[in-house]
């Protein structure tokens, strides 16, 4: 496996807090690592310092030559006028290299252009190029977004944009994933899709998410972040099922998560509850 981005001692500071206070991390081709953590750990800052988005008060990023990389965040606003079918176009990772090689065959009696046609068609071949089109059409029938090729992106839902901006981070197979909670807006079906999609992914992934299940069925080792600290752990392997290596994690993962899955129970009770409807079964009335 090789190194496709490492990050050592990053340092942010929001006011008097230290948000990151030493962080190192490194991702690896075909590793899928986990970021973990209390809502304002740092998870998202930390994500948008490896995307180069933010630069850190201290610390550096490196990343591979060339290293092609694909973002998922939780924003999505797609640019007005333009349809899904024309932004999924757009995505397409290879159409450079299969132009440059059309213009490389009229030229081929040249050594050197042969040369360089050769090396370019075998690494089109390697990416199975030609069958992009039909993967394209596969992740977008699995995220139900086939039914809306022609309409206007910007004119979408909230989670109907939220599945095409996951849907274009997925059709760009880059070198390297990041995923910003992945999973807002899936039903089942597509969450365990996506998991076996990511699982498949030959690349690099690191993905943050409050979803438990998802995380043990995808993610083969975790950051832990607390206190602008990160604390690694190993994460579940891929498989269906809860992680072994659950009970490993720090105890503060532990009951952040349970926090987590309580504050989920009581927001759908209050949403049952706010009409005036009660989801408890009504007792029965009293005889007589």
């Amino acid at each position: 496996m090789s190194t496709l981005l490492s990050a050592q001692a990053l340092a942010v500071t929001f006011g008097e807090r230290p948000v990151l206070s030493g962080v190192s991390l490194s991702v690896m081709t075909g590793e899928r690592v986990a970021l973990l953590g209390r809502n304002g750990a740092g998870k998202t800052t930390l994500l948008r310092i490896l995307t180069g988005e933010l630069r850190p008060e201290d610390g550096e990023v490196w990343r591979s030559e060339d290293l092609r990389l694909s973002v998922l965040s939780q924003q999505h606003a797609h640019p007005a006028g333009l349809s899904v079918r024309a932004l999924i176009d757009a995505s397409h990772p290879y159409r450079e290299l299969e132009t440059e090689l059309l213009a490389l065959e009229a030229n081929l009696g040249d050594p050197q252009t042969l040369a360089s046609w050769t090396g370019l068609h075998a690494r089109l071949e390697q990416a199975e190029a030609y069958a992009w089109p039909s993967r394209v059409r596969r992740i977008l029938g699995m995220l139900d977004l086939t039914r809306f090729l022609t309409r206007e992106a910007a004119t979408l839902s909230g989670g109907e944009r939220t599945r095409l901006a996951l849907a274009l981070a997925l059709a760009r197979e880059p070198d390297l994933l990041i995923l910003d909670e992945p999973t807002n807006h899936l039903d089942i079906r597509m969450r365990e899709w996506l998991e076996g999609w990511l699982r498949g992914f030959p690349g690099g992934v690191l993905l943050t998410s409050h979803d438990r299940d998802f995380l043990d069925a995808v993610a083969t080792r975790s950051l832990w972040l607390e206190n602008g600290e990160a604390t690694p752990y190993p994460g579940a392997t891929a498989g269906p099922g809860p992680s072994a290596n659950w009970s490993a994690a720090p105890r503060p993962a532990r009951t952040a998560w349970e926090n987590a899955r309580l504050a989920g129970c009581r927001a759908a009770w209050n949403g049952w509850t706010a009409g005036g409807d009660d989801p408890r079964p009504s007792k029965p009335a009293p005889n007589g």
